[in-house]
């Protein structure tokens, strides 16, 4: 048997004892889970295949969510900082905070600016 090679990140124990404290919803968690091996190395873009950002759609059809669940629960994410959504061009991209979740042993200036002064930033671990 040959199996593909894993790739691996690091999550942040602080940052984890942090997020089972907020009381996410069920849905919260999925849209977490289903982004976190689509983390890519460096830049915190959430994007599958090659490099395609994930948008609402992808969540929907991944998940079996209906849109409004799947709003409701990224823009509480957002609200939470636990990801952020940058414009890019005439859609938008996910970025994941990398204080709580990173891939990659460094990130990139941009990413670094846009959680740097998160709660997540503070936490004793991450």
């Amino acid at each position: 048997m040959i199996f593909a090679p894993e790739t691996w990140g690091k999550a942040y124990d602080g940052a984890i004892g942090k997020l089972a404290r907020l009381k996410l919803t069920a849905a919260e968690y999925r849209i977490i889970l289903l982004m976190l091996p689509l983390i890519r190395a460096c830049s915190g873009l959430v994007a599958y295949g090659n490099y395609k950002p994930v948008q609402i759609d992808y969540i929907i059809s991944e998940l079996g969510m209906t849109r409004k669940t799947a709003n409701t629960s990224l823009q509480r994410l957002i609200d939470l900082r636990v990801m952020s959504r940058a414009e890019s061009g005439h859609d938008y991209i996910i970025v994941f905070n990398p204080y709580i979740y990173n891939r990659g042993r460094l990130i990139n200036k941009t990413l670094y600016e846009m959680f740097k002064r998160s709660s997540w930033a503070k936490c004793k671990s991450g």
